[in-house]
C-alpha cells in the first residue's frame, strides 16, 4: 500500500525499488516473474496480496450491507461511526483505532479476529507493529480502503456465482461511485457475464 499509493498498477522499475527498500533487490526479478503472470509489463496490488485484497473487498461489501447511508458518508464520518461503535469505556481518542478495538469493530461486520488483525495490518498505512505507540487506523486508512475498487479489477477478483457476485459488486460499485468524497475515475456498471 505505501509503494502503490493511489496507482493501479507498477512496473518492474517502480517495483525493484520497492524491493531495494525492503532489502530483498536480490531476488526481485525472481518475485516479478511469479506475480507477472501475463507478461503484461505491470502487476497490481492484486498481484502484491490476493488474500488481502478479498479480504478488504468484503469489509467494503459489509459496509455496503449492514452501514445504512454508506454511500452518502465521508470515510471520515464512516471512521466516525465505527469509533463510535466502540465500548463507552474506552478512553483513546476518536480519531483512531488500535488493534484490539478494531478487532470488536468487525465482530460486528461478521469477520473473525484473526481476519480482522489481518484487515487492520493491510489497513495501518503508518507501518503497522513496528511503530511506537501503538498501531492505530486514522480516517485516512479508511478513505484509501473506500478507493480500493479504483485500484483494482473487481470483476477479476471477486469468486462465486455469477449473480450473487454481480449482485454484491453492484452494491459496492454503487456505494463507490456515488461517495461524494471520493474522486477518481467512475467505476463501469458492466454485468458480470
Amino acid at each position: 500500500r505505501l509503494f502503490l499509493g493511489s496507482k493501479r498498477h507498477i512496473d518492474f522499475v517502480t517495483f525493484r525499488s520497492m524491493c531495494a527498500k525492503l532489502k530483498c533487490r536480490e531476488r526481485c526479478v525472481e518475485y516479478w516473474e511469479a506475480m507477472d503472470a501475463t507478461l503484461g509489463g505491470c502487476i497490481s496490488l492484486f498481484e502484491l496480496e490476493p488474500e488481502g485484497c478479498v479480504l478488504m473487498l468484503r469489509l467494503l461489501a459489509r459496509f455496503a450491507h449492514d452501514c445504512p447511508g454508506y454511500s452518502e458518508l465521508s470515510p471520515t464520518d464512516l471512521f466516525g461511526k465505527l469509533a463510535m461503535s466502540r465500548s463507552a469505556s474506552q478512553t483513546t481518542a476518536l480519531d483512531r483505532i488500535e488493534a484490539g478495538q478494531w478487532r470488536m469493530c468487525c465482530s460486528r461486520f461478521g469477520f473473525t479476529s484473526i481476519e480482522a488483525d489481518r484487515l487492520f495490518a493491510h489497513l495501518d498505512g503508518q507501518g503497522g507493529a513496528t511503530r511506537a505507540p501503538p498501531a492505530t487506523l486514522t480516517s485516512g486508512d479508511l478513505a484509501w480502503l473506500c478507493k480500493l475498487p479504483q485500484l483494482l479489477d473487481i470483476e477479476s477478483i471477486m469468486l462465486g456465482p455469477a449473480t450473487a457476485c454481480a449482485r454484491g459488486l453492484d452494491r459496492v460499485r454503487s456505494a463507490v461511485s456515488s461517495h461524494p468524497s471520493l474522486p477518481g475515475e467512475a467505476i463501469s456498471q458492466t454485468p458480470v457475464a
